[in-house]
């Protein structure tokens, strides 16, 4: 299940791509539906907890990036809200950003965007993703979201108006 990130722009001019708070509400709100499911009948079996630890993750997992070129920082948080993993990077050393084509099983970047480009094959088109990749200057590359062969269109989007407010160049490898 792809879940689709929303870009928007903070007044202080910095854009943040996350998960949507509308997306995050209804987690919640299941949450609550299910354990007052449980309270009113007097307790659950394993299956029961298991979809309330389910809705627990769904309401509290953050995916989030920053993008602030007026403080030189790139900062992502990936996690539950309370235990999630931040990282930092600067703006300054943001090299380029691109959309890739990516299929699980071929190590070979040209033979991936080959097979992108081709018919579905066998597989029936399984296991192709398109990545919006940022490569920083020393090479290393950050995968900043992935969506199944159906989202091109919104990732390119996302890219472009990513590196147009950074001022990095966007291309497709």
């Amino acid at each position: 299940m792809d879940m689709p990130l929303v870009l928007r722009r903070h007044a202080s001019g910095a854009l943040v791509y996350s998960i949507s708070p509308w997306y995050r509400a209804g987690a919640a709100a299941m949450l609550c539906l299910i354990v007052a499911a449980i309270a009113s009948a007097g307790g659950t079996g394993v299956f029961g907890w298991i979809f309330v630890v389910g809705a627990f993750v769904a309401a509290f997992y953050e995916e989030r990036w920053t993008f602030d070129p007026a403080r030189d920082l790139v900062a992502w948080r990936v996690g539950l809200l309370f235990l999630a993993r931040r990282r930092t990077v600067a703006v300054s050393k943001l090299r380029r950003f691109s959309l890739r084509a990516y299929r699980r099983g071929v190590e070979d970047r040209a033979r991936g965007a080959e097979l992108a480009d081709g018919p579905a094959g066998s597989r029936g088109g399984r296991g192709l993703e398109w990545r919006v990749m940022a490569e920083l200057a020393d090479g290393t590359e950050l995968v900043i979201d992935a969506s199944r062969s159906h989202g091109k269109n919104r990732l390119a989007a996302v890219a472009v108006k990513l590196s147009e407010a950074l001022g990095k160049p966007f291309g497709e490898d």
